[in-house]
């Protein structure tokens, strides 16, 4: 397995903007990513490319990602989208700006079409932009989220950015002392290890740790009327293969919004997998990575 690790920014005048509602003068934020290319690579296969959710980053997704390049023998790209892991900071965080982040991607890396998934946020990154961009998306598939506004459901959300915004860092030797801090507002362990999975060393002296977050903070905090969102779209129509995956424990992807989805993704199914809640990838890996290689290699599952 190769893995490599880039950072592309695209020029405006090499990137066609295909309908986006918003035509920017100037290039947006280079997008971290690692990809892993397999050693059965076939050349005539698409890459799939790979967006996490709110605070996380491609260090999330690194172990299936090898196992979904594998199975499929075409290349994974584990994104970092803005504000997040190594992507730059930027003060706006909004659907459209990250789905241009992403065309911009895939257009650096010469790829005529793209398989996408995308987890929570990043699942709303990816249907905006197979929304707008049907035409260079092969495939589709969303982990646990539904093209609605969540309204309240999303509060916790913003708690933990308050939470993590309210961590003095200045007092933090070590993440031990980070994690005993914020115990007390975050009881799940898992939970609290995902969060400052976003905490980073910036000194140069192991012996003088200092710690500051990777996450942009202020912006996301700001944003979250629109990440709880999901843009108009019209009569836009994705009419591609989609795989909406779910935790069965989960409420994200439900009943309700099954009118919504089969309007803007015709050709959509749905999957639930037992015993995950919202982090269906982490909860089930095994079950998640044997549902999404079937369905990106147009096997029944």
């Amino acid at each position: 397995m190769i893995v490599r690790t880039s950072q592309l920014r695209a020029h405006t005048n090499h990137v066609q903007w295909r309908g986006f509602s918003t035509i920017r003068s100037t290039p947006g934020p280079s997008l971290y990513s690692q990809v892993m290319t397999p050693p059965n690579m076939n050349p005539e296969k698409n890459p799939t490319l790979v967006m996490h959710g709110l605070f996380g980053s491609h260090q999330n997704w690194r172990a299936i990602g090898k196992r979904l390049a594998a199975n499929t023998s075409a290349p994974v790209h584990l994104i970092d989208l803005r504000n997040h892991g190594e992507s730059p900071h930027t003060p706006d965080h909004s659907y459209d700006l990250m789905s241009e982040d992403v065309l911009r991607y895939i257009d650096s890396i010469n790829a005529p079409k793209a398989n996408l998934i995308g987890h929570s946020m990043g699942g709303k990154v990816v249907m905006n932009l197979a929304l707008r961009e049907p035409e260079i998306i092969e495939k589709l598939v969303v982990v646990d989220i539904s093209p609605i506004n969540y309204k309240d459901s999303f509060k916790k959300f913003s708690d933990y950015i308050d939470i993590m915004k309210g961590l003095d860092l200045s007092k933090i030797k070590n993440r031990k002392q980070a994690d005993d801090a914020i115990a007390p507002f975050v009881t799940q362990y898992t939970l609290r290890q995902f969060l400052l999975t976003n905490l980073r060393d910036i000194s140069k002296d192991p012996s003088t740790p200092s710690f500051d977050w990777k996450i942009n903070l202020e912006a996301l905090a700001k944003s979250m009327p629109d990440i709880r969102d999901f843009p108009q779209q019209g009569e836009r129509v994705f009419r591609g293969p989609t795989l909406f995956l779910g935790g069965a424990d989960s409420r994200y992807i439900a009943s309700e919004y099954e009118e919504t989805m089969r309007k803007l993704f015709p050709l959509h199914t749905t999957q639930f997998i037992g015993g995950a809640g919202h982090w269906v990838q982490a909860e089930k890996p095994e079950e998640f990575i044997k549902i999404v290689s079937a369905f990106l290699k147009g096997e029944t599952e």
